[in-house]
């Protein structure tokens, strides 16, 4: 895995709370290591984790952007029930793509 290449980069709560915390404001992936602030080598290092799929890097930030997708659909459902014509449309764009991925 990565961090046997990368042994600087070890699995820290802490980034991966801020790897979390960034995705759920749907911060790029290219950006993440920017906004933490990491020296060039762990940059480097939070780049190949966060594109690696065994990653506990990669996990922490697609389980960030899932919640802040959930909540998004969460507020446009409810901004649908008033009647918001657009929030309306992406619900229903939203729900046909489930029933297609269903079938």
């Amino acid at each position: 895995m990565i961090r046997q290449q990368f042994p600087y980069l070890e699995e820290s709560e802490l980034y991966l709370q801020t790897v979390y915390d960034l995705a759920k404001t749907m911060t790029p992936v290219e950006e993440v290591p920017i906004m933490m602030e990491l020296p060039p080598d762990e940059a480097m290092a939070m780049q190949l984790e966060l594109q690696e799929s065994r990653s506990p890097y990669r996990h922490r930030y697609l389980k960030g952007l899932a919640e802040a997708a959930n909540e998004l659909r969460i507020n446009n459902i409810a901004l649908a029930k008033v009647g918001s014509p657009g929030a309306y449309q992406s619900i229903m764009s939203q729900l046909s793509q489930i029933m297609a991925n269903l079938s």
